[in-house]
């Protein structure tokens, strides 16, 4: 509850501000599009076991927010972006069983950027997560045992990101950013057996902003 208190005021205090800043500033809107490589660690009965590396993908839509002032090199950037993540670990217990996990998030990224140079950005700033939906498959020698859909989650969590963009030719540009969440996607008590589920991911994509 205290997180979503959190992310409601820095919501609203966006919406407050965007007529003012506007005033003062040019905007510009933009989409994207990217895959991700999804890190995971389970701590379960005091061990920690690292999940595989998955491909996941993500898109959604941006908006920049720049100085009046062509010589600023600092720029506000707000995205709204759907991802999907998929995360597999083998059971420490069991070697021969396997999890396979994926979940669907809503993410919004607030970050600052920084012009090093015309044509590149260095970005970073908090993320608001959204876990929307998720399911998992257990797989015992290769055969699948058991599907279920997960509803033992965080339903919101906070993180960071961290990363740059390249811009190729007038809108078009590339970006890539590290993303680690902040606590664990399952509730404690109840996730995944009592297990704690942590994520990250390294993510790549390109863009276009209008």
């Amino acid at each position: 509850m205290k997180k979503l208190f959190i992310a409601g005021l820095i919501a609203c205090g966006l919406f407050f501000m965007l007529p003012a800043v506007k005033a003062q500033t040019s905007v510009r809107f933009g989409i994207k599009a990217g895959a991700s490589l999804n890190y995971s660690k389970i701590d379960y009965n005091s061990e920690t076991t690292t999940g595989d590396s998955r491909i996941g993908f993500w898109g959604g839509g941006l908006m920049e927010i720049s100085p009046s002032d062509p010589s600023n090199q600092f720029k506000i950037q707000v995205e709204a972006l759907y991802s999907r993540v998929n995360f597999r670990y083998n059971d420490p217990e069991n070697t021969t069983s396997m999890a396979k996990l994926s979940l669907n998030q809503i993410n919004v990224p607030l970050l600052a950027k920084f012009f090093v140079v015309p044509r590149l950005s260095l970005n970073f700033g908090p993320t608001l997560n959204f876990n929307l939906s998720g399911k998992g498959t257990l797989e015992t020698n290769g055969v699948v045992t058991e599907k279920k859909h997960m509803t033992d989650f965080e339903t919101f969590q906070m993180g960071l990101a961290a990363g740059g963009t390249y811009y190729i030719h007038k809108g078009l540009f590339v970006d890539l950013r590290y993303n680690p969440l902040f606590g664990s996607v399952t509730k404690t008590a109840d996730g995944l057996d009592g297990a704690n589920l942590k994520i990250s991911a390294l993510k790549l994509g390109v863009g276009y902003k209008f």
